[in-house]
């Protein structure tokens, strides 16, 4: 394995990385923000407690489904999708869900983080990213430039042979 002398090719891969994971954190983490939020602002959403009759773990985001009763007394289905922040439920659970009476089958956790938490939670996440690479960038600075000094007080001319005894 080829390993990576340069400090500022580590320094590339370690914030590609970081961006990369940040990326795999907002883009299930918003979407499921704004889907949460779609069901709030649509109309007053209904709540209903479901019982778990499946759950999929294998597709991200992960989601489970339940069987409920609207209140009109309705039987619906709906796929509702697992937060981050809570513990999926197992088969045979009874869960509480929020769902828009027009469309059943859109449903939410209603054990979800309200509102604004969730982008406040990843935009701190991304002030931290950004200092910690800030903080990089200024001591990788630093090392480079204590090796520009060191080498420079290194490359001292030899002092001329006949002045060796002085």
């Amino acid at each position: 394995m080829h390993r990576v002398r340069s400090k500022w090719a580590q320094f590339i891969i370690v914030d590609a990385l970081l961006i990369a994971g940040f990326a795999a954190l907002v883009i299930p983490g918003m979407t499921f923000a704004a889907r949460a939020h779609d069901l709030r602002t649509q109309s007053i959403p209904a709540a209903s407690e479901g019982l778990v009759i499946g759950t999929n773990h294998h597709d991200r985001p992960s989601y489970y489904i339940v069987f409920f009763h609207t209140q009109n007394g309705r039987q619906a289905e709906a796929h509702v999708y697992d937060w981050p922040g809570s513990a999926m439920p197992s088969r045979g659970d009874r869960v509480p869900i929020r769902y828009v009476p027009s469309k059943p089958t859109e449903a939410a956790d209603a054990r979800a983080l309200p509102g604004y938490t969730l982008p406040i939670v990843l935009l701190g996440l991304a002030l931290c990213m950004l200092v910690g690479g800030g903080i990089g960038l200024v001591a990788m600075r630093r090392e480079f430039q204590g090796k520009a000094v060191s080498r420079s007080t290194h490359a001292l001319p030899d002092a001329p042979s006949g002045h060796a005894g002085l």
